[in-house]
């Protein structure tokens, strides 16, 4: 029997993540999740791609609030708040419309990168679409980088520290929900979900970047995980790990819930 062992949201595109007890699976993904991303003065998304040291902000939430906290500063916002400054923007190559936050909040992240950025957050949930080959379509996504929803096995984990000289978190690879399994990247095959009164399709494994060899809590790069990962997970020029989602039924899971295939 398949559990839902783990829950996490990413508010600000690459930032770090923030553990649920339960998460509001919508099309575009789970609620606040990815709903914020940085622009650097030509207004293009900046990730640990090519800032590594975004892996070092750390966020937390209220019902009204996010903070993000920067080694001994910290900002909080509004979930709600926007200045009225539209900025068109692209994630990867979809277009996206954004607003920015707040120009002191921008002032804050510029401050601590050194560099010029905007925080922008979605304008609505259609803000940004991408074309889905499997479905022959576009779907409604967040910021994030191509799919709603990344669920990875805790298996799939195991079996790659076990190869590891150092041992990695599963937040290295960003994932949505992690689910117990019996079998390393069985969740590969896994085809429609039913996760407490919400549904999901499995469209594609995850091709993994650079980032999963970024330690979260320090911003170290460690070519390790990548390097082990692709001497037996990689397919078409690809090193996968974890899977991509989509929601086929919006609704409410929690921790513990039961990953029902059909």
């Amino acid at each position: 029997m398949y559990k839902i062992k783990d829950l996490l949201i990413y508010p600000v595109k690459s930032l770090g993540g923030i553990r649920l007890d339960m998460a509001n699976a919508r099309w575009h993904g789970f609620e606040l999740d990815r709903n914020w991303m940085l622009l650097d003065q030509e207004f293009s998304c900046l990730t640990q791609r090519e800032l590594p040291e975004l892996a070092l902000f750390s966020l937390s939430k209220s019902s009204e609030e996010l903070t993000v906290t920067f080694g001994n500063h910290a900002i909080s916002f509004g979930i709600d708040q926007i200045n009225g400054h539209k900025i068109d923007s692209f994630v990867w190559n979809d277009p996206a419309e954004a607003t920015e936050v707040d120009d002191q909040v921008s002032h804050w992240f510029s401050d601590a990168l050194n560099r010029k950025v905007f925080l922008v957050r979605m304008t609505n949930e259609r803000s940004r679409s991408h074309f889905v080959q499997k479905l022959g379509g576009r779907l409604p996504v967040s910021f994030a980088d191509g799919y709603p929803y990344l669920l990875a096995g805790e298996t799939s984990l195991n079996y790659l520290n076990q190869q590891l000289n150092e041992p990695v978190d599963m937040m290295r690879f960003r994932p949505n929900m992690v689910v117990s399994t019996s079998e390393p990247h069985e969740e590969d095959d896994w085809q429609l979900l039913q996760i407490g009164n919400a549904g999901f399709a499995n469209i594609k494994p995850c091709g993994r970047c650079k980032i999963v060899t970024i330690d979260p809590v320090t911003a170290i790069q460690n070519n390790e995980p990548l390097t082990v990962l692709s001497r037996y997970r990689k397919k078409d020029n690809q090193v996968l790990f974890g899977t991509n989602m989509i929601c086929t039924k919006e609704g409410m899971i929690r921790i513990g819930d039961t990953v029902n295939l059909t």
